[in-house]
């Protein structure tokens, strides 16, 4: 650089301010944008938008204010002066943390030192130097190469083109119309709606084994992937999925909205996907400003998070909730108990939602697609068949078995709790499909709709294996799943044994429409009889991989046994939500004095008062068992509720005689008003009736003025540490007397999630839950950390709370060594029904 050009560069105010901007604020932005190009697709934004976004994040916005410093520089320099070391400062302070952050260092106090440190040298320097301020005016060269680079990217530069040019070919109009329905379910496994090999469980699945009775059933049908992102876009499609594809329109514009939606009136509930063009499935029209206003501010409220230390992160919008609106997502929502909240979230609401919206035959002339990805059985696993729900007496949704989000601890009988869990909310998917064949049936819709039902993929229970990820003798569980083809004026039930794949959907869609489809599909139609013999499986593995798999080598027989051990094993004992109620079974005989057994149950006040008309009913019975006398560390607890006899399981008592234990309740076996539990432990010769205490198994006390703690155990207490837990409260939502609970909790220490986030209403104990929630923007914050399933939910309600409201509700996150409170955004302070903190 010579002497001449150094110069001018020093002087170039403008220049100076973009080259410090594009390395403080535009490329980590790019980099975000980058790494979840889902944000772009949620928003959807157009090319013009995005084109806009990048013009004035990288140019407009600093050289409007270098080129504003400039002008004042010449009319009142002291000013000027003044303003120029605060954004240097500023500019140079951002860029400190972000180094300093990418080097691993997280504690606040020395992200905010180091950062000062190195901001004010710098700017010592930039007014001292003048090489120095030339430098920085030649990074300004990096404010055209950053935004050139973001949009060079293969993920971004889909954004840049129309979606009227995205290269959909328009297929000829169908040569045979009418309603058509593709239901697609979340997370449903073929073995779970089986009695034997080829045969459907009518008794606990009837509307399924309806559906089968009208339409052609395809037993040996296969999942494309088992990450939902993939599998319903393979769906939509008729293609298998690509390793860094999206489930949006960008990636694939070749689906069945594109291909019937120039024909078709379109009804679509997409839950996960964005697929269906704004021309045919129109979103809330916006001005221009309002987009990019909203564009804008979601990126600037990403941005924070990523360059604010994690300890003052509460006080920003959550943005690991949603893709996007987080300034609106205010973290506190305040409904009255008759309102309906129609989220995707809500997959109950959301379906009924779908029926309400379905025409009928005489209001709708011409032909019209209904799609729905409804999220079920998918977990949480808390609906009876009923519909009703069911928590833990504090209103909770407990998950046991899970070692991490994907993998099961090596209890069998955990499993098997789990899996009776997902059968009993199978049984309310089937009440749900019933719900949409009596609609379509009451508006005339039934006989002359093409029907189609099927699963996205399964889910697997086996101790010691994953629950999702495709791998050894859970692909079966994983990728086996329910098809169901129904074509217009079908009456009588077909099975197909033929090796199908979901893949196949759309091609079949395409004959039975009379409607050819214009660009090249992986599957083929399953109308026509089949020009070759198919014997491979073709499916994305965990590792983003396409993998093909011998049919011969899918082990149907062995999985239905699996299956079949699961439940003569455990289902015996204590699946009475599944099995007929077992009323008359006696009662063990009591040995006088053989042992000395207490215990205590979650809540015990609420089976004090239960009220059947409720939503919620408090059938996850939890509590804890003590015993003293002659007894092996592997023991029988037996559980009567009402006079029902619930069922029986093992529990491991430790060298202290203490286990654990919960009980799913059947719905039929509650009272209004006052329920008796009766719990008795049988080991080896040895019974005894558990006589039930109220202590709470965690205690918040305190040691002295001012200062509190947690007692878990008679033998354990974890004193509060200010900085032992990292995290907040996201969000809150109150619905009547129901409350649900959002946030994280981190041990910033051993940079992964707390063991677990204990909850009290006004000061009594409510319950725990374990962090398995996925939030990527937590793991932003924690470079270099496994932190992506850190989040938690929880749920309870208001009626279980001691006090009167307004209800006080404090969040702790517990370590191995101490705990410490959560910090409860601004937002969520300001709820009517309740407080947060002390």
């Amino acid at each position: 650089m010579n002497d001449r050009t150094q110069g001018f560069l020093s002087r170039s105010l403008p220049l100076q301010f973009l080259g410090l901007w594009g390395l403080a604020v535009a490329q980590p932005i790019y980099d975000l944008i980058a790494r979840y190009p889902e944000f772009l697709s949620v928003k959807r934004v157009s090319p013009f938008e995005l084109s806009v976004f990048v013009l004035l994040l990288s140019f407009a916005l600093p050289l409007g204010v270098g080129g504003g410093l400039a002008l004042l520089r010449r009319g009142v320099p002291r000013i000027e002066k003044w303003i120029s070391s605060i954004l240097a400062f500023t500019l140079l302070f951002l860029i400190s943390i972000l180094l300093l952050k990418g080097v691993g260092i997280v504690g606040w106090k020395r992200l905010l030192l180091g950062a000062s440190v190195s901001a004010g040298v710098g700017t010592y320097a930039y007014f001292k130097a003048a090489a120095f301020r030339g430098y920085v005016a030649a990074l300004s060269l990096l404010a055209l190469v950053f935004p050139l680079y973001f949009l060079s990217k293969a993920q971004i530069r889909a954004f840049l083109v129309p979606q009227s040019t995205l290269g959909a070919p328009i297929a000829a109009a169908p040569t045979q119309g009418g309603p058509l329905v593709v239901v697609v379910f979340d997370e449903l496994p073929l073995l779970s709606l089986l009695e034997s090999p080829g045969q459907l469980d009518a008794r606990h699945f009837p509307n399924f084994s309806e559906l089968a009775n009208t339409s052609t059933w395809f037993p040996n049908a296969w999942a494309a992937s088992s990450d939902t992102t993939t599998a319903v876009p393979a769906i939509l499609s008729g293609k298998f999925p690509k390793r860094g594809q999206l489930p949006r329109l960008q990636d694939q514009p070749h689906n069945l909205f594109t291909l019937l939606g120039p024909h078709y009136k379109v009804l679509a509930r997409e839950s996960v996907t964005t697929l269906c063009p704004e021309d045919i499935c129109p979103p809330t029209p916006l001005p221009l400003r309002e987009r990019l206003t909203s564009l804008l501010l979601d990126v600037g409220i990403v941005y924070a998070h990523r360059v604010v230390p994690s300890h003052f992160s509460s006080h920003l919008p959550p943005i690991g909730l949603s893709w996007g609106n987080f300034l609106e997502a205010r973290g506190a929502i305040e409904h009255d108990e008759d309102d309906v909240v129609v989220d995707p979230g809500e997959p109950v609401e959301y379906f009924q939602s779908f029926l309400t919206a379905l025409p009928s035959a005489n209001a709708t002339p011409g032909n019209w697609f209904g799609y729905m990805h409804v999220l079920l059985p998918h977990p949480p696993w808390h609906y009876f068949p009923s519909g009703k729900s069911y928590t833990s007496p504090a209103g909770m949704v407990r998950f046991a078995g899970l070692a991490t989000d994907d993998e099961w601890e090596k209890d069998e009988q955990a499993a098997a709790e789990a899996y009776l869990r997902h059968l009993l909310q199978v049984q309310y998917a089937d009440a749900l499909l019933g719900q949409l064949m009596s609609t379509l049936k009451q508006r005339g819709l039934f006989d002359q709709a093409t029907i189609v039902v099927v699963a996205d993929h399964g889910t697997s229970f086996r101790a010691g294996h994953f629950r999702r990820a495709p791998s050894g003798p859970n692909i079966v569980d994983v990728l086996h799943v329910p098809l169901f083809f129904k074509v217009a004026g079908q009456t009588q039930g077909a099975i197909d044994n033929r090796i199908a794949q979901t893949v196949d959907i759309v091609p079949t869609l395409a004959e039975s429409l009379g409607v050819a489809v214009p660009w090249e599909v992986d599957g083929e139609s399953l109308i026509r009889a089949p020009q070759t013999k198919r014997e491979r499986i073709r499916y994305l593995n965990a590792d983003k991989t396409l993998t093909e798999l011998e049919a011969l080598q899918l082990d149907l027989g062995e999985a239905l046994q699996h299956k079949a051990h699961l439940m003569q094993t455990y289902f015996s004992r204590i699946a009475s939500s599944w099995n007929p109620p077992q009323q008359s079974k006696e009662r063990t005989a009591l040995q006088p004095n053989s042992l000395r057994c207490s215990g205590w149950i979650e809540a015990p006040e609420v089976y004090r008062s239960v009220k059947l008309a409720s939503k919620s009913l408090p059938a996850l019975l939890q509590g804890e068992v003590r015993c003293e006398g002659e007894l092996g560390s592997a023991a029988e607890l037996e559980l009567r509720f009402n006079d029902n006899h619930v069922g029986s399981k093992s529990v491991t008592l430790d060298r202290r005689g203490v286990g654990g234990f919960t009980f799913l309740i059947d719905e039929r076996f509650f009272r209004e008003g006052v329920n008796e539990i009766f719990l008795t432990l049988v080991s080896g010769a040895s019974v005894a009736e558990v006589k039930l205490d109220a202590r709470a198994p965690v205690e918040l006390v305190s040691a002295e003025p001012g200062r509190e703690q947690l007692v878990v155990s008679e033998a354990s207490t974890l004193p509060l540490v200010a900085g032992a837990v990292q995290g907040y409260l996201d969000v809150v939502k109150i619905a009547g007397s129901s409350v649900a609970l959002e946030g994280w909790a981190v041990d910033p220490v051993k940079k992964k999630a707390v063991e677990s986030v204990v909850l009290f209403c006004d000061g009594a104990y409510m319950g725990q839950v374990v962090p398995r929630v996925a939030r990527f923007d937590v793991a932003a914050l924690f470079p270099g950390a496994s932190l992506t399933h850190s989040g938690y939910q929880a749920h309870l309600s208001l009626d279980s709370c001691g006090g009167s409201a307004p209800h006080r509700i404090r969040l702790f996150g517990i370590t191995a060594n101490a705990a410490a409170e959560l910090v409860y955004g601004n937002a969520v302070q300001k709820m009517k029904q309740v407080h947060f903190g002390k």
